[in-house]
């Protein structure tokens, strides 16, 4: 094992192996911006380079790759520093108080949440729009995108880790008896699996995942729940960022940074008193800021790349995804750096952002396949109502769903319950899986399916939504479409009013509905005020379309009515 020190002198950052020059070292800033207060807790960032951060002074910031601040929403509450961004672009805020806030990528709060509990975790955002939250005395629960709780859970174990997604497509959460919990995205526990100590961090794997545990050892931990091996580390770990090419970087308690191989030998250690090592990232290596007032970046073999002097001492150092630095310091101040390097790494929590793979590690997340319950006597319950051909049963089967709703009974059967209604719902289109094909669903059967849906929803949910609207001809079925689609919301950047816009012209030519219109300015209404953005071309046309379509006065006064207001939000 190599052990490379570091030390502080005269004020620089100093290593014993030889700098290299393949990296670029990184001149001053291009960047700095000053916060209202002191930046609190990490940032998050979206696929398009924006940041988002919170300071003291109780605002949220989102500010474009230049460093400009495009907005600032004030929270009304300190917040915890938890930030996350969804695939569809929304922000996600613990608050001290306990409450999670759902923001727009406008800055506008979309929906607010009372987790009741205020030792919250870094909540986990899935790919269809989940956002899975936790506290330390074991307490889980699940929200839609659209803010609709789904599920929650008490683990009776408090958590001594924040969760993770693994590659399995599960959350995995460590507890304070020493204990790895894996739960499925619709609410089921799969595993409970005891680990020999505590853990601290848990790091994603290709084939399992690693564990660092507050005694100082890092674990492997096969996809079975095996260990593969441990490793000594000396210190608690208190952060792991696990490299593309399997190798780990541990962020340990007494300040210093240990390289892990794939096979769990220690090849290196920074240990740079008497400053510490206050984050890590990796790429290509390991970017790092130094508490002492440095950023470094070390290559894999332990070797200097560079190191640069900060104007303050640094807090964290977080990789933008396009090509520079992203440096909170210990003031109001966060500066950019330059910097050719890609991340690539897994991010640790998975806070949605692109800091660790390039895009929202939530797009591997997908839900669980419905044929993974088949066995179980809840789906074959359901399942046997559903398949009938009478219409009685078909509706017992999905009031039951509808049940479950009102009484949060959903845990373990989310997605299977969400796959049921989209089958009755479009089942003239495509059939039901699984379904025998003579079976007919009826029409009172699709139009309580499309209305569970826009209660239960996910963002995969609002993309079939959109599929079903363009092959659906009965207009009373689209009205029911698009009164779901503005309960749920879309997050699919203009393809919803395109859409809907190609809808209200096909009306317009076979004989016009003033009901489908209304429904059309609605939905409109919604769409922007969950997406944000201006008000698109095709947003424009659809109202105008309206207002000068062979509607009724009411129609069109109130399509007139939309596009003033909405032009007037820009």
């Amino acid at each position: 094992m190599r052990t490379f020190l570091f030390s502080l002198i005269a004020g620089a950052l100093l290593v014993t192996p030889t700098v290299h020059a393949d990296v670029p070292t990184p001149g001053d800033w291009a960047w700095r911006f000053i916060a209202g207060g002191p930046i609190v807790g990490w940032p998050a960032a979206d696929d398009r380079g924006r940041s988002y951060f919170t300071a003291e002074d109780r605002f949220l910031y989102a500010l474009d790759s230049e460093g400009v601040m495009r907005w600032r929403t004030d929270l009304g509450r300190r917040s915890t520093g938890m930030v996350a961004v969804g695939a569809d672009r929304s922000i996600y805020v613990v608050l001290e108080d306990g409450r999670l806030l759902a923001i727009n990528k406008d800055g506008r709060l979309l929906w607010e949440n009372q987790l009741a509990r205020r030792e919250q975790l870094p909540p986990v955002v899935l790919a269809t729009g989940t956002v899975v939250t936790s506290d330390t005395t074991g307490h889980i629960v699940a929200v839609t995108h659209a803010g609709f709780r789904i599920w929650e859970i008490e683990l009776g174990e408090s958590l001594s880790s924040a969760p993770i997604v693994n590659f399995d497509k599960q959350l995995v959460f460590g507890t304070v008896r020493g204990n790895l919990v894996t739960i499925d995205p619709s609410g089921r526990i799969i595993a409970r699996r005891y680990v020999g100590d505590v853990p601290s961090v848990i790091g994603p794997y290709p084939d399992g995942v690693l564990v660092g545990t507050t005694s100082g050892r890092l674990i492997k931990i096969q996809t079975d729940g095996e260990p593969v091996w441990r490793t000594d580390l000396g210190s608690a770990v208190a952060d792991l960022v696990v490299g593309t090419d399997a190798e780990a970087y541990a962020r340990l308690d007494d300040g210093s940074l240990a390289h892990v191989s794939a096979s769990g030998v220690v090849t290196w250690r920074a240990d740079p008193t008497p400053a510490r090592v206050a984050s890590v990232t990796a790429a290509d290596g390991a970017l790092v800021a130094i508490s002492g007032g440095s950023l470094a970046h070390i290559k894999q073999d332990g070797n200097l790349s560079w190191q640069v002097r900060l104007p303050s001492s640094p807090v964290l150092a977080a990789l933008s995804g396009l090509g520079s630095a992203l440096v909170s310091t210990g003031s109001w101040v966060t500066y950019s750096y330059p910097i050719d390097l890609e991340p690539k790494g897994f991010w640790p929590s998975v806070r949605g952002s692109v800091q660790a793979t390039g895009v929202p590690p939530g797009v591997v997340v997908a839900r669980p396949d419905p044929g993974e319950f088949s066995d179980s006597l809840d789906y074959i319950y359901l399942s046997e109502f559903l398949r009938s051909p009478f219409e009685n049963d078909q509706m017992t089967g999905l009031r039951e769903i509808a049940g479950r709703l009102e009484s949060g009974g959903l845990v373990g059967s989310y997605s299977y319950v969400l796959g049921f209604s989209e089958d009755i719902a479009g089942a003239p289109y495509y059939g039901p899986v699984g379904f025998n094909s003579r079976v007919t669903v009826t029409r009172n059967a699709r139009s309580l399916a499309i209305s569970i849906l826009g209660s239960i929803g996910d963002l995969h949910t609002s993309r079939f939504l959109l599929r079903l609207l363009r092959a659906e001809e009965a207009v009373d079925v689209q009205v029911e479409i698009l009164a779901a689609l503005s309960e749920l919301g879309t997050g699919s950047e203009g393809e919803a009013v395109h859409t809907v816009s190609q809808v209200i012209a096909s009306d317009s030519t076979r004989g016009p509905s003033d009901q489908l219109a209304l429904a059309a300015v609605t939905f409109l209404g919604a769409v922007h005020r969950y997406e944000g953005g201006f008000l698109s071309a095709d947003g424009v046309l659809l109202l105008t379309r309206i207002m000068s379509g062979p509607y009724g006065r009411s129609t069109r006064e109130a399509a007139a009515a939309a596009l003033s207001a909405l032009s007037a939000a820009e």
